[in-house]
């Protein structure tokens, strides 16, 4: 009949099916690694879209202190240029800082560790804050739908004279010489007026995720 005109032999159309699901397998496999390949090329062009020279690398182990994730070792050091003190950025954003550095690899002490702090201004008010670090929870969230949990960073100091935008892009101020100015640490959120009454803080949601860091960059100039 019609059908067989189209397929052919039964035989012939079960080794045709058997070729499709091996080709839909192939397809499969290869999707990740296509995802992959666009992020490798992204961060390859990442540098280029910067004026300051940077070194790529790769997050080789995390540092765990109760449950939470405060720095990460990178396998570049001193051979490559990196000193301590050096801004380190991924293509979303400010990642944190360099602290321990020996000749093929160093440490950076994440932007949530609650050792960190960072001097910023928000890009519409202006206004000058200090953003710390609160620590990064697994049971915790990354995104706006779920600030009623504590988010990995806030920003203190805000002047309360200045009106300041839920969802206002948070950038580093250049001041104190680690990081240089108009690095993207994140969007701010839940802002609130201190006992004082004369400084706003809020708690902000990082640029980069914390969590996934597979490559960085550090700012070498």
């Amino acid at each position: 009949g019609a059908l067989r005109e189209i397929w052919g032999d039964p035989e012939d159309e079960r080794e045709l099916l058997k070729e499709i699901a091996v080709l839909r397998r192939r397809v499969a496999d290869l999707e990740p690694l296509d995802a992959e390949n666009r992020e490798l090329r992204q961060l390859v062009d990442f540098p280029k879209r910067t004026d300051s020279r940077m070194v790529m690398c790769k997050v080789i182990a995390r540092g765990d202190a109760s449950g939470w994730w405060e720095s990460v070792r990178l396998n570049r050091g001193s051979l490559h240029g990196i000193q301590a003190q050096m801004a380190v950025v991924s293509s979303a954003g400010l990642v944190g800082r360099i602290t321990d550095v020996s000749e093929s690899t160093s440490d950076v002490l994440l932007l949530t560790d609650p050792m960190s702090k960072v001097s910023c201004t928000l890009s519409k008010s202006g206004a000058f804050g200090i953003v710390k670090g609160q620590g990064i929870s697994w049971a915790g969230g990354q995104d706006l739908e779920m600030i009623s949990a504590a988010l990995p960073a806030r920003i203190e100091y805000l002047s309360a004279e200045k009106p300041v935008f839920h969802g206002e892009d948070v950038v580093t101020s250049g001041l104190g010489g680690v990081f240089p100015a108009g690095l993207l640490v994140g969007r701010i959120t839940n802002i609130r007026t201190d006992d004082s009454r004369l400084y706003l803080y809020g708690e902000i949601l990082p640029a980069a995720d914390m969590r996934n860091l597979k490559y960085v960059f550090v700012v070498v100039e």
